[in-house]
């Protein structure tokens, strides 16, 4: 018995000296490639070509998912989330929702992952004194917990979660606007405003009001960003029937689109040149 302990335990001992060495390889592996990702990422929403940008975010999102499994980084979760939310908007909502619907679960959960903690299992107190507690910090994975959420919810309003949710997730996209309005190009205040435009008056709902948020994102994101125009002339226009101004929006449609194909965000700039051209289509079922 000695004579096989002292044969097999060299081995044994050596065989965990190189799963150790490997595992560390890999964690340094993923670390350098992280900073590449980020790179990739903004090269794919820099992308004007659909077409070719639906190809990429596959891959790329197959790649963040592989490399999480190596050695998983908060980093990589709001990349995947990110990158989760940008492919349901784009290629899923409007054609095949219920897989929109879990890709924005999917982002969802990785935001929480991301939180280290579930908002919607405290109780009323407690979540408002967590999101006060909630600094800069935690903004990423507060707003990328929120938006998809959100997002899953417009495509479930008669769901009673989203009904029972909806005002921590609104409470939670308020929180990041304090924190910094400009994040991910004002997408909070372009949440806000929808909301605003699209819920009845009688509850709080005020088109003008969200017509304001959209202009307040437009601002802050700079000339050639379309995604406020967009949802101006989805939810603003179409509540309030301003005919005027959603014919002034759609004029973009017949302008030279090089300075929007050439924005760090041109990708959602040719989604929402597609979907404006959608709504052009339906002017007359619309006012």
């Amino acid at each position: 018995m000695a004579r096989w302990h002292r044969l097999v335990l060299p081995i044994l001992l050596l065989q965990a000296v190189f799963l150790l060495q490997a595992c560390s390889l890999s964690r340094v592996a993923v670390r350098g490639v992280t900073p590449a990702l980020d790179n990739f990422v903004e090269a794919l929403f820099a992308e004007p070509d659909l077409d070719l940008a639906r190809s990429a975010m596959e891959t790329d999102l197959h790649l963040i998912d592989g490399l999480r499994r190596t050695h998983d980084q908060d980093r990589l979760r709001e990349l995947q989330a990110m990158a989760s939310t940008g492919y349901a908007l784009v290629y899923c909502e409007g054609t095949d929702n219920v897989r929109a619907g879990r890709l924005y679960l999917r982002a969802r959960d990785l935001g929480l992952a991301l939180l280290g903690s579930d908002p919607f299992a405290l109780e009323e107190e407690a979540f408002q004194t967590w999101l006060a507690g909630c600094g800069k910090k935690e903004l990423p994975a507060l707003f990328w917990t929120a938006f998809p959420y959100g997002a899953w919810m417009n495509l479930n309003l008669d769901s009673q979660e989203a009904i029972f949710r909806l005002p921590r997730v609104e409470a939670m996209v308020r929180r990041c606007l304090e924190l910094d309005e400009s994040y991910f190009y004002g997408a909070g205040h372009l949440f806000l405003g929808a909301l605003d435009c699209t819920r009845p008056r009688f509850v709080g709902g005020d088109p003008e009001k969200g017509r304001q948020r959209f202009q307040t994102a437009a601002r802050l994101d700079g000339p050639h960003f379309l995604l406020p125009l967009f949802f101006e002339a989805r939810h603003y226009c179409t509540a309030s029937l301003d005919e005027e101004r959603f014919d002034a929006i759609m004029a973009v449609l017949d302008e030279d689109p090089a300075p929007y194909q050439s924005h760090p965000q041109a990708l959602l700039n040719s989604w929402c040149l597609r979907e404006l051209a959608l709504l052009r289509e339906k002017r007359a079922e619309l006012f």
